[in-house]
């Protein structure tokens, strides 16, 4: 991989917070998300699983797994800051366990440990060749029937997607619902779906989406392009391990 990207990657927090930040009001913004795109987990009860979360950022998503009732949570980020601040943060809680490591190094030992891994907004700063690797050391690393949960960019997303890949200098790599399924599907995963954002009936978010959906419909249909199922600015795709 590129030395510089690697150095913007390991001192990243300067430039991610001008994006996002560990406040309550930032983690409400982001849970209004995370409920429209997680909405399979309501299906499990979580108090008996483990859930790794690749990318800690702020710790807003192993603070959300922990109101949902996650039983253990481990979380890996390869920042020095953003990684402190997530440890002072959560370090007293004992079902939570936060690491400063290469994603890449601490999951190659790791085999059939998790039961649901959750890696957003992580695979776009990785060129595809490590893409698929870090899908197939996620696969690995999962119990069977285990869940990995991808979100990235939607580059199907006529209005925003380009503006979403080169907003940021190490976004690498940029995925349609289509390429990112079939990454997962080499990687092994079973049962592939794409989750189209369930945000709560007549409020601002899905009216919005309801309208922009329509329009870039009507643009791709008059491409004779195939009209993904997902059009919102990002795309989750989850898959299946089944062995």
């Amino acid at each position: 991989m590129n030395e510089n990207i690697d150095k913007i990657k390991e001192n990243y927090a300067e430039h991610y917070d001008k994006f996002n930040n560990a406040s309550l009001a930032a983690f409400k913004g982001a849970k209004v998300y995370y409920d429209a795109q997680l909405s399979i987990l309501k299906h499990f009860n979580l108090s008996d699983k483990h859930v790794l979360d690749i990318g800690t950022g702020n710790g807003h998503l192993v603070r959300y797994m922990l109101d949902q009732g996650a039983g253990r949570i481990t979380s890996v980020e390869i920042d020095p800051t953003l990684y402190q601040r997530a440890k002072s943060v959560f370090d007293a809680n004992q079902n939570v366990s936060i690491y400063q490591a290469n994603i890449f190094d601490f999951l190659q030992q790791k085999r059939s440990e998790y039961d649901i891994v959750v890696c957003f907004d992580v695979i776009e700063h990785l060129p595809q060749n490590e893409g698929i690797t870090l899908a197939s050391l996620i696969y690995e690393s999962l119990s069977p029937k285990g869940l990995c949960i991808f979100r990235t960019d939607n580059m199907a997303n006529i209005f925003v997607g380009a503006y979403s890949r080169y907003m940021d200098i190490t976004h690498q790599t940029g995925f349609t619902e289509f390429s990112l399924s079939h990454l997962m599907s080499f990687a092994g995963f079973t049962n592939i779906k794409i989750i189209d954002p369930s945000f709560q009936p007549f409020s601002r978010l899905a009216r919005n989406y309801w309208l922009s959906r329509l329009i870039q419909s009507l643009l791709i249909r008059i491409q004779d392009r195939r009209i993904p199922k997902c059009l919102h600015k990002d795309i989750v795709c989850v898959g299946e391990k089944l062995a």
